[in-house]
């Protein structure tokens, strides 16, 4: 709390390795916030403290270099790794006009791990649901707001929000809990529903009879390849029941909410 009042009432003139430190030691997780609220009930939003810290870092000037470079390949490039547009085909990716369900893929999917992207596209096509793919999908901006740099977050989020307006969905789904969260807390209310691929899953799985449906095993590994980021998951979205509705089918553990941290 020390460096907060620091950076805030301007004692530091310069920063420090040391400043750098403390300030991005922090994985923005939350558990310190969840322990602390269980043990004290004392409640002292943490995360959101260390993210306007950082914004406050930036503004005067003081990021990492690291940091900075990243920010630029997303200006550059509209996405997460500094890629270029459309690495690579996802079999059967196109654009479905006559649906008002959205899939946004995220960057982590499309550009390192298109396996993920592959799944949730099987699984629409299992579950005879209809859905479309943004056709000019730029970063949602997690990494940039997660780092302090919120003024190169609204241009992506002005051309992604026009982009889901144009598309006339009503529900987008995600497969990126990063992105999810940062549609949820940091865009604009679009009237939409934001949906983890887990959520909207469970929906549609509920009243299902799995044992009759060809889907269960295809649905169950999918799912599971999914969902690594639980930090992000439990950040007031908590779907873990909506996981363990999904994943019964194979014995998964059951974790309440904030206990997954």
């Amino acid at each position: 709390m020390e460096i907060f009042r620091e950076v805030l009432e301007s004692e530091l003139s310069e920063p420090t390795e040391g400043l750098f430190k403390a300030v991005y030691a922090c994985t923005l997780c939350g558990a310190c916030y969840e322990k602390c609220k269980q043990i004290t009930s004392v409640e002292i939003e943490l995360p959101e403290l260390f993210e306007e810290l950082r914004e406050e870092l930036v503004e005067k000037g003081w990021f990492l270099e690291s940091h900075r470079e990243i920010a630029e390949k997303i200006k550059e490039t509209k996405n997460a790794y500094g890629e270029e547009k459309n690495k690579y085909e996802i079999e059967s990716l196109y654009y479905k006009a006559d649906t008002d369900i959205l899939y946004y893929i995220g960057c982590t999917p499309r550009y390192r791990v298109p396996e993920i992207a592959d799944s949730m596209l099987e699984i629409f096509d299992k579950l005879g649901t209809n859905y479309q793919v943004m056709e000019d999908e730029w970063c949602c901006g997690s990494v940039l707001l997660r780092t302090g740099h919120v003024e190169d977050v609204k241009e992506l989020m002005a051309h992604n929000v026009e982009a889901i307006k144009r598309s006339g969905a009503k529900t987008v789904v995600f497969t990126c809990p990063g992105c999810l969260m940062t549609f949820k807390k940091s865009y604009p209310d679009m009237g939409l529903e934001l949906v983890h691929s887990t959520q909207f899953l469970a929906t549609r799985l509920e009243d299902m009879d799995m044992k009759k449906q060809d889907i269960e095993v295809d649905i169950c590994i999918a799912v599971g390849m999914q969902n690594s980021d639980f930090c992000s998951l439990t950040s007031d979205i908590y779907p873990v029941s909506c996981i363990f509705i999904v994943l019964i089918q194979i014995q998964k553990l059951y974790a309440k909410k904030s206990q997954t941290l």
